[in-house]
């Protein structure tokens, strides 16, 4: 998860080429979620998780927001599926703070890492060594990248719009924490398959002891004039 500000009580936000999502969570556990929300994002605002009309758009979601009640709520919202990059990585082994990996990573970028995208924002998820193992040179991980510059446009809407933004999720990892904390048990040794099939994509991904092994995402040959809002 890509930290940017520290709060409490955040609601939950899912903005998708065609709709938008909000969960308001329960303060404890087992307990049914507060208040749902879901509206349609007009057709050609959002288009494969990029903000292509920025005005319209900035307008579209104030008046949501509005009509929802959350001002000056704190939020953590997801960043596009479509633009998250996943990739084992290996690093020297003498790092051994999370800045220090980044900060690698950083370095790295163009000459051993390769990406997609400008300006990247990383976050990495450490893998522990196996017990018995013996000292080497680098260590393993799973890097995550999302374009900086699409998750500025996110968190300046948000600000924009009198809401906080607290951190920035990965998606099929919201919806494995949801469920590894609502069935603690069966989630310790296990392998898990999520699959996400929506009106414009499928999500793909596969758990191991609470690390994610494996993430695919594909776009459906299907454009949202092709649906009716009933």
């Amino acid at each position: 998860m890509l930290k940017l500000f520290s709060a409490k009580k955040p609601i939950n936000l899912v903005i998708d080429d065609y709709c938008i999502r909000m969960a308001d969570p329960p303060e404890g556990r087992g307990l049914p979620v507060k208040k749902l929300k879901e509206k349609a994002v007009p057709v050609g605002l959002v288009e494969h998780g990029r903000i292509v009309d920025e005005l319209e758009f900035f307008n579209f979601f104030r008046q949501t927001m509005r009509e929802w009640g959350v001002k000056n709520r704190f939020v953590r919202f997801y960043a596009p599926d479509s633009l998250v990059i996943m990739k084992r990585v290996t690093y020297p082994s003498d790092l051994k703070t999370k800045e220090e990996i980044l900060a690698y990573f950083n370095m790295e970028l163009g000459r051993t890492l390769y990406l997609p995208f400008e300006n990247p924002i990383f976050d990495i998820h450490p893998l522990k060594r196996k017990k018995g193992s013996s000292e080497q040179d680098e260590e393993e991980g799973i890097l995550f990248a999302v374009p900086e510059e699409e998750i500025r446009k996110l968190v300046d809407l948000l600000t924009d719009c009198h809401l906080r933004p607290m951190a920035v999720d990965v998606r099929p990892i919201g919806v494995y924490r949801y469920y590894a904390f609502q069935y603690e048990e069966a989630f310790s040794d296990q392998a898990f398959l999520f699959m996400e099939v929506n009106l414009s994509s499928v999500s793909i991904s596969i758990f191991y002891k609470h690390t994610m092994e494996f993430l695919r995402f594909l776009e459906l040959d299907i454009s949202p004039k092709d649906w009716v809002l009933t």
